[in-house]
């Protein structure tokens, strides 16, 4: 069996949309739609009715209509533009990672890496202030620093250290831990030109050495020179080096603020009562 084409004849059938028809027996390759054929008698083919011939090798034009009144069978096509034709590329989407020498989610790792390689500096190796420094320290389980303690802890004339010390005597009474509890440790200590030098190594040594198992910074100048990484928010707390972290504000904001300290308070109240042992 083969299919061929209407022939010019049948002009009736083709307006109805007749185009082919099954012939039982195999018809010759020149009037055959399924056989193969060559350029040349391809070429060699007759026009369809109402259409005109087109040269060899070359496709006649495709009207809306094949011939007056019958719709066309040739299958709808999307038009071909820059969105959707065979030219158009997918747009390039921003890599989810930052450029650059150092991506974001690197630089918790390398603080990671870095909390982990720590290691603390034997007091002899510290400097004579910091030695002689220890060695008037009490231990305790909670230590306590701020940018000014180093200056207040050495000088006697520091401007308001008499107020800062009623605060600490006021607020470790209003705690009610037991003596031993609470310890003060700097951050930092005064130079021979009485300007205050930071040390963070020696910091966290000097906290390991007091057996403080956690430490309590007053204001983001104590917690930066204290090396704490990430951001800095007053009355949060995290774990660093070991040790549990609680952050507060300066010292000098709450001397007369009655509503921070007693925010304050009740902060540190809630948090030394599961850390400290009964």
């Amino acid at each position: 069996m083969a299919f061929a084409s209407v022939s010019p004849l049948a002009a009736p059938w083709q307006r109805l949309g007749l185009r082919y028809l099954l012939s039982p027996a195999d018809l010759p390759p020149e009037l055959s739609l399924t056989a193969e054929q060559s350029a040349g008698a391809a070429s060699a083919r007759p026009a369809r009715f109402g259409q005109p011939a087109s040269p060899a090798g070359q496709r006649p034009p495709v009207s809306g209509r094949a011939d007056a009144g019958v719709p066309s069978r040739e299958p709808h096509r999307p038009a071909v533009g820059p969105a959707n034709g065979p030219s158009a590329r997918p747009t390039a989407r921003p890599s989810a990672r930052p450029s650059g020498p150092q991506h974001a989610d690197e630089q918790p790792r390398e603080a990671a890496r870095a909390e982990a390689e720590w290691r603390p500096l034997a007091p002899a190796l510290w400097p004579a202030p910091w030695q002689e420094r220890l060695a008037r320290t009490r231990p305790g389980l909670v230590a306590w620093t701020y940018w000014n303690l180093g200056s207040d802890l050495c000088d006697g004339g520091q401007p308001g250290k008499a107020e800062r010390g009623l605060f600490f005597r006021r607020l470790l009474q209003d705690l009610g831990h037991p003596q031993g509890t609470h310890t003060f440790w700097p951050v930092c200590l005064p130079d021979a030109g009485q300007a205050l030098q930071a040390d963070a190594q020696i910091f966290w040594s000097g906290l390991l050495a007091l057996k403080a198992r956690g430490v309590i910074i007053m204001g983001s100048a104590a917690a930066r020179a204290a090396a704490l990484p990430g951001k800095l928010e007053p009355l949060s707390h995290r774990v660093f080096r070991g040790r549990r972290v609680w952050i507060l504000r300066d010292v000098d904001l709450m001397l007369d603020d009655a509503f921070r300290y007693d925010q304050m308070l009740a902060f540190l109240q809630n948090a030394l009562q599961s850390f400290l042992p009964r």
